[in-house]
């Protein structure tokens, strides 16, 4: 296979946000892949099942309901309209259980990014939910331990944290971890073009679960601090990696996983 036979290779935690944060770019791009971290079903022993989270109830799901696969059934239909494949990974939401090793999830990823051997691939910044930021822990220990290969990197900005979640904050922390990236680009609906666009919306109404969640949980986040609307909340936003190197603290240890705050 060809560096340039899979145009993108989106990263994602949860089924929903590649195509939150990058539908257009993806939409532009038919033949890319879309990895999800968090896409695994909890075994009978996890400490809270499918369809008895808030999350879950919030969402419209019940206990009994095979919440994991009506959230497969939504990623195909919208990785349909996108003209992408899916790859999840077996790692089980926080909503349901402990989180994995960074280790565990850099391996798992490393593994991904050789086998689909894309021309470009987008990571996320890992704002706010834990899954997230355990996801940003894992692609930096790929590009770390030299997992890259020959794809051009980027971090895309996670909607819809963005919108409330410090994003200069998590971005200075990764260049205190070495990590540096370039400005922001904003890739808008003009950019991309109408028929782009209308793929990307019918993509996003594929998650009819998620939709009505997704808008209560930016309505309460937003709403008491009378935020403006985040820079570039109309268009993905990426930062291309420029540049990896470790950075040593006062005791000589490397700041490997830029204050991810998640178990090793």
């Amino acid at each position: 296979m060809s560096t340039d036979a899979v145009p993108l290779l989106v990263v994602g935690a949860h089924l929903d946000d590649a195509v939150l944060s990058c539908g257009r770019l993806l939409a532009a791009a038919p033949g890319s892949v879309v990895c999800t971290v968090f896409a695994g079903r909890p075994g009978a022993g996890a400490s809270a099942q499918p369809g008895r989270t808030a999350w879950d109830v919030r969402c419209g799901f019940a206990p009994g309901d095979d919440v994991v696969g009506a959230r497969h059934a939504e990623d195909d239909a919208a990785l349909a309209v996108l003209g992408a494949r899916p790859v999840r990974l077996g790692f089980v939401d926080a909503q349901y259980g402990p989180p994995p090793a960074v280790d565990e999830v850099a391996r798992a990823l490393a593994r991904v990014v050789a086998d689909v051997r894309a021309a470009r691939v987008l990571v996320p910044l890992g704002l706010f939910h834990r899954d997230h930021r355990l996801t940003a822990a894992g692609w930096l220990r790929v590009l770390r331990t030299g997992g890259a290969g020959p794809a051009r990197w980027a971090v895309h900005v996670d909607a819809p944290y963005r919108a409330w979640a410090p994003v200069r904050q998590r971005v200075a922390a990764l260049a205190r971890a070495g990590v540096r990236l370039g400005p922001p680009v904003v890739t808008t609906d003009a950019d991309v073009g109408p028929a782009a666009a209308d793929r990307r919306r019918r993509a996003l109404d594929a998650y009819v679960s998620q939709r009505v969640g997704l808008a209560d949980l930016g309505s309460r986040a937003a709403a008491p601090a009378g935020l403006p609307p985040a820079p570039g909340a109309d268009g993905d936003v990426v930062h291309d990696v420029l540049d990896v190197h470790d950075v040593l603290d006062a005791r000589g240890h490397a700041d490997r996983d830029a204050g991810a705050g998640v178990r090793r």
